[in-house]
């Protein structure tokens, strides 16, 4: 067993993610293989309203962006593997990773030393636009 020591701090994630429109009791830790994925590490997951529907939502910290544009790489040769594929977009200046993964689609960004997306959601549009709101809320230090 892991025991979580308690430094008293607020909790990064916690603080991280809006308080808008997210669903309560949507949060979630992974300390690893988040998502599925064996390089998402340190990740919380929450869902959001947006649109009138329930958009699914993932937050990681990494400590230098190099180390996000690696998550982002992985991302994308998981998405181009198993997936439909994957392009880059840019939208209101922000660039944005969309992986089509068949059925859904993922929308992946780095923000500093965030990498972050939308997941699971089937229409492609929606999807940039949860995106790009999620992106807008998002605080950097």
């Amino acid at each position: 067993t892991k025991v979580l020591y308690d430094s008293g701090q607020p909790v990064w994630g916690l603080e991280a993610l809006p308080e808008k429109n997210r669903v309560p009791q949507s949060t979630q830790y992974f300390l690893s293989d988040a998502l599925g994925h064996i390089f998402l590490k340190n990740t919380y997951t929450a869902k959001y309203y947006y649109e009138n529907m329930e958009v699914p939502v993932f937050l990681s910290h990494q400590n230098s962006y190099e180390t996000g544009g690696i998550i982002l790489s992985k991302y994308k040769d998981f998405a181009n593997k198993y997936g439909k594929g994957t392009e880059s977009i840019s939208k209101d200046g922000i660039e944005f990773l969309v992986c089509d993964m068949g059925k859904y689609f993922d929308i992946i960004f780095q923000k500093g030393l965030l990498v972050a997306g939308i997941t699971e959601l089937s229409d492609k549009n929606l999807a940039i636009r949860a995106a790009a709101n999620f992106w807008k809320q998002l605080q950097i230090e």
